[in-house]
């Protein structure tokens, strides 16, 4: 069996320029840190209804919430290790709703923590 300059070509670029260009365009999200890119977070939930604040426990919102979001939220009530935490900050919205769902406040508060001490941090008035 020989291999074609066409075979040469396309494994080439699936296997190291797409995974290095991740690397410089997107800080690594997918080349080359499927097992090395590992970090900490946790996620504190606060709701609050007729002025008194409760926490809310990840594991309930999880049971509201569909996709693949579950899967990041169960156990983050305290540090917990994951590959990324940019999918989970894009979907904080989602899980502030679904706080609303669990708890029926006036109001809740997503901080997703990380030990770097960068926080992303959502305010979600419930309907």
């Amino acid at each position: 069996m020989t291999i074609r300059s066409e075979h040469r070509i396309v494994a080439l670029i699936a296997c190291v320029l797409v995974p290095l260009a991740t690397c410089v365009f997107d800080r690594g999200a997918v080349g080359y840190t499927m097992y090395a890119g590992v970090t900490t977070y946790r996620l504190r939930v606060t709701a609050s209804r007729n002025g008194a604040e409760m926490r809310v426990s990840c594991n309930d919102i999880a049971r509201q919430i569909g996709g693949s979001a579950p899967l990041a939220l169960v156990g983050a009530d305290s540090w917990r290790p994951g590959r990324s935490t940019r999918a989970l900050e894009s979907h904080l919205d989602a899980v502030a709703r679904g706080a609303c769902v669990v708890t029926s406040a006036e109001s809740v508060i997503v901080v997703l923590e990380t030990p770097s001490s960068e926080s992303a941090r959502i305010h979600e008035r419930c309907p």
